[in-house]
């Protein structure tokens, strides 16, 4: 087995599936059940994670595979797939949950819950993919929760998760992190809301391209409407025509404008 994969703790007992003999790595009694092939957004991937709202990230792919290279096996083809960026989210700890022969399917289970799903497949591949005989291993199908539910990723990803009253907040709804290291950019930090970007810490080389002025220290405005959201001791409050958001509490806000359209990092 690939250094990818990772044995279950040892309360999970290994069992040998059908198949081709790969030892599986949670016993049948607690495996997924289901399909490995459904019809859906990700596939059969998107019925085994389990999160705290829809899962927020996945494909699938439906017949002959010409995307990319193919492997002998499932740890070939997850290799490949890593490599090429057919997945995102978890790259490792994966567990070996079920093998059907010609599909396995893989899973990120932090405290045994699956959060990040892979199906892989045996299957028909063009001949620019190194497949032999016409066939080999790809992923099929992937999905992976918010990194909401997935902090140990988003930490290894700098993605910073906000919460509320009650608890993490979906990273599509809100998350920070320090601005493109390849830009020169990570002495800012950004922060998404709703699909809106702030900037905290904008210097004057990019002051033009933000909607208000940046500042360190600054007190609340009165209409300044609460989101809930809070991170560490930070909360964060929005200007009512939403081109400044202000981060820090009730005593001193750093203003943190809104980022224009023009604002890229190539």
């Amino acid at each position: 087995m690939s250094r990818r994969l990772v044995l279950a703790s040892a309360a999970l007992l290994a069992v040998t599936a059908c198949g081709d003999g790969r030892a599986v790595d949670v016993p049948s009694s607690e495996a997924y059940a289901g399909p490995l092939v459904a019809d859906g957004r990700f596939g059969a991937a998107g019925k085994v994670v389990s999160c705290t709202g829809d899962a927020a990230a996945g494909a699938v792919h439906h017949g002959r595979y010409e995307e990319g290279a193919v492997g002998d096996d499932p740890d070939e083809a997850f290799d490949h797939a890593l490599s090429e960026a057919v997945f995102d989210g978890a790259t490792d700890g994966y567990r070996l949950e079920r093998d059907d022969g010609d599909r396995v399917l893989m899973t990120y289970a932090p405290d045994d819950v699956v959060v990040q799903a892979i199906v892989l497949r045996d299957g028909p591949a063009s001949a620019g993919t190194g497949a032999k005989d016409g066939t080999g291993w790809f992923v099929e199908s992937w999905a992976r929760c918010d990194l909401a539910d997935m902090p140990e990723i988003a930490e290894e990803h700098g993605i910073q998760i906000w919460s509320d009253d009650s608890g993490p907040v979906a990273a599509t709804t809100i998350h920070s992190s320090d601005g493109p290291e390849h830009c020169d950019w990570d002495h800012m930090t950004f922060l998404s809301v709703d699909g809106a970007l702030y900037v905290g810490d904008v210097d004057a080389e990019h002051a033009r391209w933000m909607d208000a002025a940046y500042e360190d220290d600054a007190d609340l405005p009165g209409d300044a409407a609460d989101t809930g959201f809070h991170r560490d001791d930070d909360h964060l409050w929005l200007s009512p025509d939403r081109t400044k958001a202000y981060v820090g509490d009730r005593g001193s806000v750093e203003v943190w404008p809104r980022a224009s359209d023009s604002f890229r990092c190539s």
